[in-house]
C-alpha cells in the first residue's frame, strides 16, 4: 500500500467520478498536496488541529463497508457490516459538521 497504490487509486477514483470528503490532521503537506488539487481531485476536505488530533490511520466508509488502514504498519482491514458503517458515517458527519 504505497505511494504507488495510492497514485492509482486515486488515477482510478477520479475517471470514474467518484467524489470524497475527508478530514485530515491540519499539515503543511495537507495545504500544499491536498487542498490546493481538492477540485481535480473531486474531493472536499476539512482540517483538524494536528496536534489534538494527529491520526495514526486513515478510515475509508462506502457502501456497507469500514476499511481502516495502516500505512507505517502495512495493514488493511475492510469490515463488510451494516451497523460499523452507519456508526461510522455518524462519527465522520458529526465530526465534519463540526468543522
Amino acid at each position: 500500500m504505497g505511494r504507488e497504490f495510492a497514485e492509482d487509486y486515486l488515477k482510478r477514483r477520479v475517471k470514474n467520478n467518484i467524489p470524497v470528503r475527508g478530514i485530515a490532521p491540519a499539515t503543511e503537506m495537507l495545504e500544499k498536496k491536498f487542498i490546493r488539487r481538492n477540485i481535480a481531485h473531486l474531493r472536499t476536505a476539512k482540517s483538524i488541529n494536528s496536534r489534538q488530533y494527529n491520526f495514526p490511520i486513515e478510515v475509508n466508509i462506502y457502501a456497507n463497508k469500514a476499511a481502516f488502514m495502516s500505512f507505517r504498519d502495512e495493514l488493511g482491514l475492510i469490515i463488510e457490516s451494516d451497523e460499523i458503517n452507519k456508526m461510522m458515517r455518524m462519527i465522520f458527519e458529526y465530526m465534519w459538521k463540526s468543522l
